[in-house]
């Protein structure tokens, strides 16, 4: 059975929780490429994916997903799922994410994952899965550095509530990139399936050449312009 060396971890109903699940992820460029991948190979049995680049040469030291391939991102990343989970359902919106879109991006997913590489767009993600009461997983990485959280509206901080503008990531390699993407996909895997602890109210932050993995507490901000005005999720 295809699934069997993991459902003694998630059980059976955690099996079928996956295959139900519906998770939204925005991008699919290098931590994209991981997060679905491994979230499809584990049996998620619906996705919506949104990405407006086109595959350049210089994505292939970490977009394995897309070698071999030209055009579109989103629909190379379809045709991925696809091939390996013929029975999956993908919607793809083959367009940048922006404040016009990001609401039918999100609409049907129980929860979203954040695999863009500028704080401009992911604050308009934030904004939306906020409004929506919908649940992120945060990932980003520069270099060979990375940091991942968990986002419940309500209950933890959101992006707005510590990250800054910042500069847009450019610089990765695969390895540290599979790393980051892994951990968020894992963080997706344990909230489906409520085998494990998220990374509720703290900031992994992992420093691949030191080998450092630390788990920094972060709190919400009261006078937060986007999740301030939240009591216990709602």
């Amino acid at each position: 059975m295809r699934y069997s060396r993991q459902i003694p971890i998630i059980g059976d109903d955690g099996q079928k929780r996956i295959e139900q699940a519906h998770v939204a992820v925005a991008g699919c460029g290098g931590l994209g490429s991981n997060v679905i991948t491994q979230l499809s190979v584990a049996g998620v049995g619906n996705f919506t994916i949104i990405d407006g680049d086109v595959i350049e040469e210089s994505n292939l030291n970490r977009q394995f997903v897309h070698c071999g391939n030209s055009g579109s991102k989103a629909l190379s990343m379809k045709d991925w799922i696809l091939r390996n989970n013929p029975d999956a359902k993908v919607k793809v919106m083959d367009v940048s994410l922006n404040e016009e879109n990001v609401n039918e991006f999100i609409s049907s997913a129980e929860i979203v994952v954040d695999c863009l590489d500028n704080n401009e767009t992911r604050s308009s993600l934030n904004d939306a899965c906020v409004k929506r009461n919908i649940p992120m997983v945060h990932g980003g990485i520069n270099g060979m550095y990375g940091q991942v959280t968990f986002i419940k509206p309500g209950i933890t901080p959101c992006l707005s509530c510590f990250l800054g503008k910042g500069d847009n990531e450019r610089s990765s390699i695969g390895s540290a990139v599979a790393v980051i993407g892994s951990i968020e996909a894992n963080e997706v895997l344990k909230y489906i399936t409520g085998v494990g602890e998220v990374l509720t109210n703290q900031l992994l932050l992992i420093d691949l050449l030191s080998n450092s993995f630390e788990k920094v507490p972060i709190n919400r901000r009261e006078d937060c312009p986007v999740c301030g005005h939240l009591h216990n999720g709602r």
